[in-house]
Parts: structure tokens; C-alpha cells; sequence
């Protein structure tokens, strides 16, 4: 369980997350909704520890993990995709996965690539010795997804893996969001600007304004109504 108190977070001067509370549980879908320009990247990256925190403590497990360096982090069993998938476009798909052994160490590191990677996005393994630079969008985004996964991570931060992709990859991934969550156990924070898509997926929502949630609850408890004014421009 990742769980943060009083995260404070921004760029050089600028504060961006002011005094955000949060629960990630595994086994669940959490979505994090909101406008564009409202903090939600930034939220993930400060998980990750990309961006850091000024103020407040995030606990992992107990732990408590405010000052760990991403690469720590990543080893902790955080995986995060950020928005615009950044693989290693130069590299081929086969390269790009066994990059994502590097979070592994001693007895826990795999000599190859788990066998359900390929059943989760079949078309990896189609396009195994093309380079990554090759694929479209939609492909792309699964190989990003799937690199972040061969880390074993306990908890996976998707930042819009959706965006700009076509139906039937969004239905694709869709599913392994459900796979990944119900049956390997491990909690997804999905960051959507789609907000029928994000209630489609998530157990539970955050709702963010301004760098701060302003509301949050179950899917199946929440009324559209009541968020509205936060996510309709």
C-alpha cells in the first residue's frame, strides 16, 4: 500500500501540489481525474520521484519513502509510463523489454521475457526485432506498459496511456489494466482525461483542482453531478 500525507511538490519556484492526501491499495484501479494544467503528471512523477517533494511524507509499505531517488523507488516495485510512452526508439522491441529487467536484482532478475507479456499484447511479440521507433502509437504504448511490467512492480502509475490511440488498442489495454489489477494483485493509478474511460476502469477516484484533490470516493458511489465543475472546462 502507497499512501501520502501532506504532499507539497513543484518546479524550482513554482508549487504545483499543495497538501494532497492519497491511498493506493493493491489489487484496485485508482483514477485520477481533473482538467489539463492541473497537477496530475506532476503527481505521478512525484511518486516516482521525478519531482521532488517540498513537503508531507509518502509511505511505502510502512516505509517511509520521501527521500528515496527514483531508481529506488523503481526497485521498491513502482513502475511508472509516462505520457508520451518515451521508449527507446533506436532499440528493438526485444531490447526495450529486457530493459525493464534492470529494476530486478540477484535471484529476482529473469534471464528472459515472461511468456504473459506476449499474451497480454500478442503484437509484440510479431514485431520482437522491429525497432521501436517503427511501431505506431497504440503499439508503442504497449510496449511501454509491457517494459514496466517485466519489473515485477507492485503498483503501476499510467499517465494517459489512452491518449491518442485507436478504439481497439484502447479496449486492449483496457483489459490488461483489469488483468493486471485483479489478477496479479497490483494497484494501477491511472491518470485519464476521458472521464467515461477513467470510471470505466477505476474502483476508486480521485478528483484533482488546482494541485489538490477535491474529491474522491468509489466509482460506484460517486455522482457525476457532484464532480462536474472539477472536469468540464
Amino acid at each position: 500500500m502507497l499512501t501520502a500525507r501532506g504532499l507539497r511538490a513543484g518546479y524550482d519556484e513554482s508549487m504545483v501540489l499543495h497538501d494532497v492526501d492519497f491511498c493506493i491499495e493493491p489489487g484496485k484501479v485508482t483514477g485520477i481525474l481533473g482538467r489539463n494544467g492541473v497537477g496530475k503528471s506532476t503527481f505521478l512523477k512525484s511518486i516516482i520521484g521525478l519531482v521532488p517533494l517540498r513537503n508531507g511524507c509518502l509511505s511505502w509499505e510502512g516505509e517511509n519513502i520521501t527521500k528515496r531517488k527514483p531508481d529506488k523507488r523503481a526497485r521498491l516495485g513502482i513502475g511508472y509510463v509516462p505520457q508520451g510512452r518515451e521508449i527507446f526508439s533506436s532499440l528493438t522491441v526485444e531490447e526495450n523489454l529486457l530493459l525493464g529487467l534492470e529494476v530486478l536484482k540477484g535471484k529476482k532478475r529473469k534471464q528472459s521475457i515472461p511468456k504473459e507479456i506476449f499474451e497480454w499484447f500478442p503484437v509484440l511479440k510479431e514485431m520482437l526485432h522491429r525497432k521501436g521507433g517503427d511501431l505506431s502509437g497504440g503499439q508503442q504504448q504497449q510496449l511501454a506498459i509491457a517494459r514496466a511490467m517485466i519489473g515485477n512492480p507492485k503498483i503501476l502509475l499510467l499517465d494517459e496511456p489512452m491518449e491518442g490511440i485507436q478504439p481497439s488498442i484502447v479496449q486492449l489495454i483496457q483489459e490488461v489494466i483489469g488483468i493486471i489489477a485483479k489478477e496479479k494483485g497490483i494497484g494501477v493509478v491511472l491518470v485519464e482525461h476521458n472521464v467515461d474511460l477513467a470510471l470505466e476502469c477505476s474502483d476508486y477516484i480521485y478528483v484533482m483542482d488546482r494541485g489538490t484533490m477535491v474529491a474522491e470516493g468509489k466509482v460506484s458511489e460517486v455522482k457525476f453531478e457532484d464532480i462536474e465543475q472539477f472536469l468540464v472546462v
